[in-house]
């Protein structure tokens, strides 16, 4: 699947379903024809930090197989061990977010991390957190 990078949150659609089906289990509901889908969410976090026209970025993305009643979490840069930016999403009635952390390019250690936190209708819920490894960038 194709990371886009965009400044702040974009909703997303069904289409990446898929993707969120082999992630493990949250709860489950059936569908009108009798197939039992689990509920759950699933973070996907760029390999890498990245540098572009001289901004350093990460996006993270989360996906869920059902509409999450609430849906929050954040991206950030980590440079030489200190977080020095940040995206937050918070979001309801949402299948999935999109958030990019961005910074100016500055030369060190960069690594990306990505936590979320959801909840579904029933009351199930979830968390989970990514991160990168430590890459070197020099602008």
């Amino acid at each position: 699947m194709k990371i886009y990078h965009r400044v702040g949150i974009a909703a997303l659609t069904a289409a990446g379903l898929a993707m969120a089906l082999t992630a493990g289990t949250v709860s489950a509901e059936p569908r009108p024809d009798g197939i039992v889908l689990p509920k759950t969410c699933t973070l996907q976090l760029v390999p890498v930090p990245r540098v572009d026209d001289f901004v350093v970025h990460s996006t993270g993305r989360v996906i869920c197989s059902w509409f999450a009643s609430t849906l929050e979490g954040e991206v950030e840069l980590v440079r030489d061990g200190v977080t020095a930016a940040t995206q937050e999403f918070s979001l309801s009635e949402t299948l999935g977010a999109e958030a990019t952390a961005r910074m100016k390019c500055l030369n060190g250690a960069y690594q990306a991390r990505m936590t979320a936190h959801w909840s579904f209708p029933d009351g199930s819920e979830g968390s989970d957190s990514a991160e990168s490894p430590v890459v070197d960038i020099a602008c």
